[in-house]
């Protein structure tokens, strides 16, 4: 993966507005529609590639502040980041974050300050992106709620619990999908994936055998659910792996996000939980079976 400044040539142009499209038709933010060479010209542009292909940009420009604020003072320079994007399927890799800290270090002779806005549906994975592993800061919010003028009297029961297929069909997304809940503990397990702590999970692959069901693949959507069957958020694979158990990495243990995320942790709750698993199924678990690893992303909550 190579990160760089770029100028703005035919061939970057393109490859900026094709990514630009792939986000529109994504539908995570409000408003959002695709760049032209307006958009862009005048802006310093990093991008990220791999084998030659753009995979990820970010870009933006330098303005001044124009009256005192609680942040800086009037005629501070700050450097305004327009946009930043990743492919879907490389997304939870790091990418995002490797290319935010080029471009701070590429403007900070220049600058003490960068500054952003986001108008995107998936917030909650968005502020933790931008909060605990940018450590930006938080400014202000604008908020809004669209009220339902043939309903009074209380909350709706709807806004608090929701289907699998309620949520599915507020998402957007279309397509088919899974809805599951994680076997050894779902609530906590679920409220990790929605703090962006848990970005991974694992299963068994003799299982899929067993029932005569393929592996998921990178691209499948599931929900997820809590432990009495009510929606929590819409998880996007974006790498699947199959391993044994005991070639494990402490790299991929650690998406897992539970316990201290140690790959000594991981082999020690999932050794429980795959015997008893195997066990429901009439099989052994052994050390060198093989494991499903999913790698996935937060597309939508509730």
């Amino acid at each position: 993966m190579e990160i760089k400044e770029m100028e703005l040539t035919p061939e970057v142009l393109e490859q900026l507005i094709a990514l630009s499209v792939d986000w529109e038709a994504e539908d995570s933010c409000r408003g959002y529609r695709r760049n032209t060479r307006e958009d862009i010209e005048g802006n310093r542009i990093f991008s990220a590639e791999e084998d030659g292909r753009m995979t990820a940009y970010l870009f933006g420009h330098m303005e001044t502040c124009k009256s005192k604020n609680s942040i800086m003072p009037e005629g501070t320079p700050y450097f305004e980041v327009e946009e930043l994007y990743v492919r879907p399927e490389l997304r939870s890799r790091g990418i995002g974050r490797r290319l935010f800290e080029f471009a701070e270090n590429a403007v900070r002779s220049d600058t003490e300050y960068i500054m952003l806005s986001t108008a995107t549906k998936n917030w909650k994975a968005i502020l933790h992106f931008y909060l605990d592993e940018l450590d930006m800061e938080f400014w202000n919010a604008r908020l809004f709620k669209k009220l339902d003028r043939q309903s009074f009297g209380g909350i709706r029961e709807d806004s608090i619990r929701m289907t699998a297929q309620e949520m599915w069909e507020r998402s957007g997304l279309s397509g088919e999908y899974d809805a599951w809940s994680f076997g050894s503990a779902p609530d906590e397990l679920a409220d990790l994936v929605v703090r962006g702590v848990k970005k991974a999970t694992s299963s068994a692959f003799a299982l899929y055998e067993l029932e005569g069901e393929g592996i998921p693949q990178p691209g499948d959507c599931s929900v997820i659910l809590d432990s009495e069957d009510n929606a929590v958020c819409v998880i996007r694979d974006v790498r699947v792996l199959v391993i044994p158990f005991n070639e494990m990495t402490s790299e991929l243990a650690a998406l897992e996000g539970e316990g201290d995320c140690s790959l000594q942790y991981w082999k020690k709750v999932h050794t429980d939980f795959f015997i008893q698993e195997m066990r429901s199924a009439g099989l052994e678990f052994t050390e060198d079976m093989k494991v499903v690893f999913e790698e996935f992303e937060v597309v939508w909550l509730r």
